[in-house]
């Protein structure tokens, strides 16, 4: 995502700004609330939506775990193919 924002601040330094401030404000509530989201398309996941994009994460000894952010368009932006745990021993 940081190389995102920081291709978005050359080409649109506002949007970048709005962008970056969607996932704080993201960020903020996952910490206050890490069962938000439904449930995902992977065990244990959760998604929770952020402007265009996914974000797939899971909770794990009471830590969240950001597990990918995916564009919404993308085909696997609900079930990403290369998340993957040390507690996952088969990916899929």
């Amino acid at each position: 995502m940081i190389n995102e924002i920081a291709y978005l601040t050359k080409q649109n330094p506002l949007a970048a700004r709005r962008v970056a401030r969607l996932f704080d404000s993201a960020r903020q509530r996952i910490a206050r609330h890490p069962l938000i989201g439904p449930k995902g398309d992977l065990a244990d996941t959760r998604i929770v939506v952020v402007g265009p994009s996914i974000v797939t994460l899971k909770v794990r000894d009471g830590e969240v775990e950001i597990g990918a952010i995916r564009h919404g368009r993308q085909a696997d932006a609900r079930a990403p193919t290369n998340l993957t745990t040390a507690d996952d021993p088969d990916p899929t």
